[in-house]
């Protein structure tokens, strides 16, 4: 007789999947190795399919595998809803959220040591990646909900602007345009650019700006973190395209400045997004009335 597909098996294809390892995977689930490589197996069974591939270090998904596992996390999402629905007790469990890294050191702390503080029994995953890591990890639900960077093109799932913050050009004291009360565009286009790596949303937004007036900036270094970036700009390395809420401190104590560019004005948005359902589980939208409230006072 044909086997059945059991929902414990969905768990173990599921964390396999997202952390690469059945030993992560059991470790994770509370379990031993063996444990989930018979689950695993028995899926396999029932389904008439391999879905999970061993490799040098870890396993991969087939197709099938893909196929299935997008099926799985909609079914354990559903039981999570279910099962929050019936618990009106304490939030417990682990809540996954994304951010860009900006996001999450200047405009989330006072919102998460608030939901640490009302809800102690919930565990934080935390990922911080690029606006489209965070997309394709909530078309994945690996994570509930993400910040990100807007515009997204053909966002997964409904999109709400939270935060607007001017982007300006900085550069350490000693650089040559530091000295100037005022500069022009052609100035700071043809210094060198500590730039966002190629393909990033602001990257796009910088050079989409410049190439409006017919200007192409001088590229000198990419770099994939905003806070590496501001490092390098103070070190003298170069001029870079910032939000201010990132480099209030560092003009306040000298170690930066703030260029007045005429010419120049342009804002980043930041938004919330979501997968199509919304948040799965109670935790994340408790999650989402603490950010609704802290946001409402700096919302776009």
């Amino acid at each position: 007789m044909k086997e059945g597909i059991d929902l414990f098996a969905l768990r173990c294809l599921e964390a396999a999947a997202r952390l690469g390892s059945l030993t992560a995977a059991a470790r994770a689930l509370g379990v031993s190795q063996p444990a989930v490589t018979v689950q695993v197996g028995g899926l396999e069974r029932a389904l008439g399919e391999r879905l999970l591939v061993r490799q040098a270090r870890g396993v991969r998904t087939t197709p099938a595998g893909e196929s299935v596992l997008d099926r799985a996390r909609r079914v354990l999402d559903e039981i999570r809803d279910l099962e929050g629905s019936l618990d009106r007790g304490p939030l417990s469990g682990l809540l996954r959220i994304g951010s860009t890294d900006v996001v999450v050191l200047h405009r989330l702390p006072p919102v998460l040591r608030a939901f640490r503080t009302r809800h102690p029994g919930v565990d934080l995953e935390l990922k911080i990646e690029g606006s489209h890591a965070l997309v394709s990890a909530i078309r994945a639900r690996e994570i509930e909900l993400a910040l990100v960077t807007l515009p997204i093109p053909d966002p997964p799932g409904p999109i709400q602007p939270l935060y607007r913050d001017r982007l300006c050009f900085v550069v350490s004291p000693g650089h040559a345009l530091a000295a100037r009360p005022r500069v022009n565009l052609k100035d700071v286009a043809s210094a060198p650019l500590l730039a966002h790596k190629a393909g990033s949303i602001t990257r796009g937004l910088i050079e989409g700006f410049f190439t409006a007036r017919g200007l192409v900036p001088r590229v000198a270094m990419e770099v994939s973190s905003p806070e590496v970036l501001r490092r390098m700009a103070q070190s003298g390395l170069g001029l870079a395209v910032l939000p201010e809420v990132s480099v209030r401190e560092d003009v306040r104590r000298g170690r930066l400045r703030i260029l007045n560019v005429a010419g120049w004005s342009l804002d980043r948005v930041s938004g919330l997004l979501l997968p199509p359902a919304g948040p799965p589980s109670r935790a994340g939208r408790a999650f989402l009335a603490i950010l609704g409230r802290a946001a409402a006072r700096r919302r776009v």
